[in-house]
């Protein structure tokens, strides 16, 4: 076998081409041909190291030298991305260790930068890669073109991205109930590292020092601190001091850099709720309110304020919380900032008024006497607001003293379906009373009973109440017992609790209310009665009877 070429890089032999007669044989590798770190490259693309050639080709090794052998060969042009020239860089890829770290030498950096990171550029990337300072190849690596370019990275400020104010409990990091707050930071995209943390601190209250790698996909960081690490008690009170800091490794001096500080303040979003009584309500409007406001949920957990301090309108219940975007119900646990005004800092203010819904006044449509059996049938419409309202049925005894039974209006129409309890829809109702053979004219109230159950306890409010008067038979025109007696005075309505009582009414003031009201006085005329007695169908629940004293006119 004569000599190899000096730059033989790729050798193929045939089955009796034996380079050596034996491993020591090294004729054939003069004139500076390297016989160690060739590899044998199979015709699947695998690649196999050959330590010696001289052992693997020699005639006396036995084995049959036909292949495709390799040396490792690479050019390099390394640029320095710094306004100098590119140099050019054959490597010696028969060095002992299969690498090589790239020198910097006296080369200037830019000026601002740090350095992060050699791109490589190769035709053979599956055996050449570069890992910070250090290029390494594998057996049979061949690129004369291969290309090193140094990336340089600024070293801004980290940005806050956004401050999330959190009510959920489960992640609080003092674990209690209070809210919390996720600090998001960005990194910008040029200015960071995989392995480079980024601190936040927080000079404020309780304060707050950590630090996070970021991201390699978002080049982000949240921290997680409490509302204390943050600010103060005071809603209106800035966070201030809040900072953020970059630490990188610079390659080129192997040292930690710091970037410079960016320092934030503002003011976490809340949520404020005031309250007004209403039109026609008096009393005591209810503290204002202040929370955190949720930012994903965008609502405030506040337990909304009853009204026990404002004293009702008249025949009137609580129905809501009116807001100028919406309404809320009392003492909902969590209030929509959608109802209210948001400005530009995320803080919300909520006015309320309170809205009230006016019982309406039940209405007498017949009173018609049974002669034969000494009894009058009352009947009438109501307008319940809940299932539980009644009708008080309220007439005076013939021994001088008032009596009141309750009943409970139809929750059913005439053709069986159900009507809803809504201040709306009419619902029938009926009583027959007793009459004594000596008792006269005979006045019956009627008065709608709903419970207001938006205060405490729950009281009674009374609507205003419609009569009717029974006498004797003339005048009936519309042939259902009743006569009209509008201007009659009568009695005042009881007042409810918390509310101003009726003056008694002249005949002007009761005709003008009763034209408010909606109601029209009757007069029925029936002989004289029995005390009176309340009819009931057999196995039928007795209606509650109460003897109250006649109202002063």
């Amino acid at each position: 076998m004569g000599l190899l070429p000096t730059n033989v890089r790729d050798l193929w032999l045939g089955s009796h081409t034996y380079l050596a007669t034996d491993e020591n044989d090294s004729q054939a590798f003069g004139y500076g041909v390297n016989y160690e770190k060739w590899g044998e490259i199979s015709p699947d693309g695998t690649r196999t190291p050959v330590e010696d050639m001289r052992a693997r080709t020699s005639l006396s090794s036995g084995r049959n030298p036909k292949g495709h052998y390799r040396i490792a060969s690479l050019v390099f042009t390394v640029d320095y991305n710094n306004g100098e020239e590119n140099e050019t860089t054959t490597l010696n890829t028969a060095s002992s260790s299969n690498s090589w770290n790239i020198p910097w030498g006296t080369h200037a950096i830019p000026a601002g930068k740090i350095f992060k990171e050699w791109k490589l550029t190769t035709s053979d990337s599956d055996h050449v890669s570069i890992n910070r300072n250090t290029l390494t190849w594998d057996v049979g690596a061949n690129d004369p073109n291969a290309k090193l370019t140094a990336v340089w990275r600024n070293m801004d400020r980290p940005t806050i991205n956004s401050i999330v104010v959190h009510k959920a409990a489960s992640a609080n990091p003092e674990d209690n109930t209070d809210s919390w707050a996720d600090v998001i930071v960005d990194v910008p995209e040029d200015s960071r590292d995989t392995d480079d943390p980024l601190t936040l601190e927080s000079y404020n209250c309780e304060g707050f020092n950590s630090l996070c790698i970021p991201s390699a996909a978002g080049n982000q960081c949240t921290f997680r601190l409490s509302i204390a690490q943050l600010r103060g008690n005071d809603y209106d009170a800035e966070y201030q001091h809040l900072s953020t800091q970059l630490t990188a490794y610079d390659h080129y001096t192997e040292i930690n850099v710091t970037g410079p500080l960016g320092y934030y303040r503002g003011i976490l979003p809340y949520t404020t709720v005031n309250y007004q009584p209403g039109a026609g309500a008096g009393g005591t409007a209810p503290s204002t309110q202040k929370s955190l406001t949720d930012t994903p949920s965008q609502t405030a957990p506040l337990t909304m304020a009853g009204p026990d301090t404002i004293t009702r309108p008249k025949h009137s219940v609580f129905n809501k919380w009116q807001a100028s975007h919406g309404a809320i119900n009392p003492r909902a646990a969590q209030v929509p900032a959608s109802i209210g005004e948001t400005d530009a800092t995320g803080c919300t203010i909520i006015s309320l008024s309170a809205a009230w819904t006016k019982l309406a006044t039940p209405e007498i449509t017949t009173a018609k006497r049974d002669a034969a059996n000494n009894q009058a049938t009352i009947t009438g419409t109501a307008k319940p607001l809940h299932s539980s309202d009644i009708v008080r049925i309220c007439h005076p005894t013939n021994t001088g003293s008032r009596q009141c039974q309750d009943i409970t209006p139809d929750s059913t129409g005439q053709d069986g379906t159900a009507l809803p309890n809504n201040d709306t829809s009419e619902h029938p109702w009926n009583i027959t009373l007793p009459i004594a053979d000596d008792q006269g004219e005979l006045t019956v109230d009627a008065t709608l009973i709903s419970k207001d159950t938006a205060y405490t306890g729950n009281p009674e409010v009374q609507s205003a109440t419609a009569s009717a008067t029974t006498a004797g038979s003339t005048g009936d025109d519309n042939n259902d017992g009743i006569h009209d007696t509008s201007g009659t005075p009568s009695e005042p309505n009881t007042p409810n609790k918390g509310e101003t009582p009726e003056a008694p009414k002249t005949p002007e003031t009761r005709k003008r209310t009763e034209i408010l009201n909606g109601i029209g006085r009757r007069r029925i005329i029936l002989p004289q009665m029995a005390p009176i007695q309340l009819s009931r169908k057999a196995g039928s629940e007795r209606p509650a009877e109460t003897d109250i004293p006649e109202p002063t006119p």
